[in-house]
């Protein structure tokens, strides 16, 4: 045991006094600053990889046309579900929202969630859920698509 500790304390010496020699020939700091450069840069391109809500909204209300009530419903409860799925990807990703919203019962009091998706996931607590809101958008698309409303292009979106 001591052999094994007086072994590895040698190896370290060795070690330190090969970094320390080779010290000056690479300044620490330069290569820390590319790291830290790769590191935000990473966290930038994620953080404007996001959809924003507001952005799927301006989109939304000029992909669906209509002064109708209908036009107007099917909007406000596209919006909706956005958000909602919107809140269940966070969720997954951020702590904060995770500590704000540790269940789905917690979504649904705030007033942010359906009742359908209370039906489609009842008794279900270990898969991810944010698609199955995203199916109840296509399915609102598709109602969009052949009722009276004006749809300028499902498939775009």
């Amino acid at each position: 045991m001591v052999a094994s500790i007086l072994y590895f304390y040698r190896w370290f010496q060795h070690l330190a006094a090969y970094c320390e020699k080779y010290n000056n020939l690479i300044p620490v700091a330069f290569i820390l600053g590319f790291y830290v450069s790769v590191v935000v840069s990473r966290f930038w391109q994620q953080l404007n990889s996001l959809p924003w809500p507001n952005s799927m909204a301006v989109f939304v209300s000029a992909m669906i046309h209509g002064i109708d009530a209908e036009g107007r419903k099917i909007r406000r409860t596209i919006m909706r579900y956005l958000t909602l799925t919107y809140i269940l990807t966070m969720r997954d990703i951020s702590p904060p929202v995770r500590r704000r919203f540790p269940e789905l019962k917690y979504i649904t009091n705030m007033g942010n969630g359906v009742s359908e998706l209370n039906l489609l996931l009842k008794g279900q607590k270990y898969f991810t859920t944010y698609f199955l809101v995203t199916e109840l958008v296509y399915s609102l698309l598709r109602l969009a698509a052949v009722s009276c409303t004006t749809l300028y292009s499902v498939a775009v979106i």
